[in-house]
């Protein structure tokens, strides 16, 4: 079966499905867990007295996970993690996950670097999508990359082609 004959209606997951923690991915494009078993401190103003409203955490670096996240992490063995973010067209396209079974501290450097690394890598898949979907448009179905066509569709860029 070629790609033009592939139905996008089988992806998983929607890319509707992500809600807010793909949102949150897409806005902090790394995260770190130092060390799994760390207490967590409490916020000294969870609401914002100028506007009343929660005090945002979206980009604090220190923003604490889940304790269903760090319990899991526990549960495979490791005390460390690290993800970074690889966004395509303003949208999460995917993780790179990073585990370690010791605490471990990430020097700034290495964090920028990685956090570059991660925008790199979102380039370089941005821009075979786009050429995937130039050959798909041309109709020269054999020039193309059949994974990124999918992604492309599933993403709403391309219209399904029978």
């Amino acid at each position: 079966m070629t790609a033009t004959h592939r139905s996008c209606t089988s992806c998983f997951p929607p890319p509707t499905s992500h809600g807010r923690r793909a949102r949150l991915y897409v806005k902090q494009r790394v995260r770190l867990v130092a060390n799994a078993d760390a207490k967590s401190a409490r916020l000294v103003l969870p609401v914002n007295p100028a506007t009343g409203r929660p005090t945002d955490l979206t980009y604090a670096a220190l923003r604490s996970f889940s304790p269903i996240h760090l319990d899991y992490m526990r549960n495979m063995g490791t005390h460390a993690s690290m993800s970074v973010s690889l966004v395509v067209h303003g949208q999460l396209w995917g993780l790179i996950s990073c585990h370690d079974h010791d605490a471990r501290l990430v020097p700034f450097e290495v964090h920028v670097a990685i956090e570059h690394l991660g925008q790199l890598l979102s380039l370089q898949i941005e821009a075979k999508e786009e050429r995937a979907e130039t050959a798909c448009l041309s109709a020269e179905p054999s020039t193309y990359d059949v994974a990124a066509h999918e992604h492309a569709c599933r993403a709403g860029r391309l219209p399904f082609r029978s």
